[in-house]
């Protein structure tokens, strides 16, 4: 007769859907009007302060793909520190001795400069298209926001188990991590800003 939708299970005597249907069956129309796109990269085990992480794929091969891609999404998937679990120290598995804070600082200005380079990729070509058409007039202030706000990446982004390794130590985990990050990307937009003489009051609250 055929594939239906739901059927029995004698054993448990109970009925439920048809996993071969579903997936074999069921079809969505698309809707008529214009569909919005959501376009998300992703990373994960970045372990800063590894020897073993490829750092210059990160920082120079990943904003170009972002790029590329459209993302406007970033999505960090846990262990952005080495740690120091595991006697990983002693392996001669982390740079230079760092400890769980330098680990951390690291990892802040490694995800911060690739969320940079997109930011200034993007803001830069929406800078130069504004000029062409305001005869090279300088943004207002809400432009200005705009520009900034089109250009910087949603960052999302959850603790990994290295991450958490700390936590038993009384630590929070990625606590040094964000609020080097802020520091580090306010920092590097006041800088571009300025080399186009513009400045953004509340830059801070934006990022």
């Amino acid at each position: 007769k055929g594939i239906v939708p739901i059927k029995y299970d004698r054993i448990s005597q109970r009925y439920d859907f048809s996993l071969e249907w579903l997936q074999r069956k069921l079809r969505y129309k698309w809707p008529q009007n214009d569909l919005a796109q959501d376009v998300l990269v992703g990373f994960g085990c970045l372990h800063g302060g590894s020897v073993y992480t490829d750092y210059i794929f990160f920082l120079q091969k990943f904003p170009p793909i972002i790029i590329q891609r459209g993302a406007k999404i970033l999505a960090g998937a846990g262990d952005f520190i080495e740690g120091l679990k595991h006697q990983l120290l002693e392996r001669g598995e982390v740079f230079g001795g760092l400890n769980v804070t330098q680990q951390e600082r690291l990892a802040a200005y490694l995800v911060g400069a690739v969320i940079f380079k997109v930011f200034e990729a993007r803001f830069q070509k929406s800078f130069e298209a504004h000029k062409d058409t305001k005869e090279n007039a300088k943004p207002s202030e809400e432009e200005l926001k705009n520009f900034i706000q089109d250009s910087l990446l949603h960052f999302v982004y959850i603790p990994g188990n290295h991450d958490e390794w700390q936590r038993s130590l009384g630590f929070t985990p990625l606590a040094v991590f964000k609020s080097e990050l802020l520091m580090f990307l306010e920092k590097s937009i006041e800088v571009c800003l300025s080399q186009g003489e513009l400045h953004c009051p509340g830059l801070k609250n934006i990022i």
